[in-house]
């Protein structure tokens, strides 16, 4: 098998779900290489600047992070609307 049978992921059966499940298994493997890659390349890109893209991504994320790490679990403060959504702060 090269690729799952569906179009919709309702439509899978369990020989496409244990087809995914270990690609995506193998694909896990390789985030943290792939991480410190992209972290890498913001650091080296577009020389001239005073300041690297990766310093500026660092600045713009680290209130948003540590609002997220400073929370109590199930802080009502931070809600779902739906399954579908992204976390929100709030």
């Amino acid at each position: 098998m090269k690729e799952v049978k569906f179009t919709q992921m309702k439509d899978g059966d369990k020989d496409d779900y244990n087809f995914l499940t270990k690609h995506e298994v193998e694909h896990t493997k390789g985030t943290a290489d792939r991480l410190l890659k992209a972290l890498v390349d913001l650091d080296q890109s577009l020389s001239g600047y005073k300041v690297t893209r990766l310093t500026k991504s660092v600045d713009f994320f680290a209130p948003m992070v540590s609002k997220v790490f400073a929370r109590k679990p199930y802080d009502p403060i931070f809600i779902r609307r739906n399954e579908r959504e992204p976390l929100q702060i709030v």
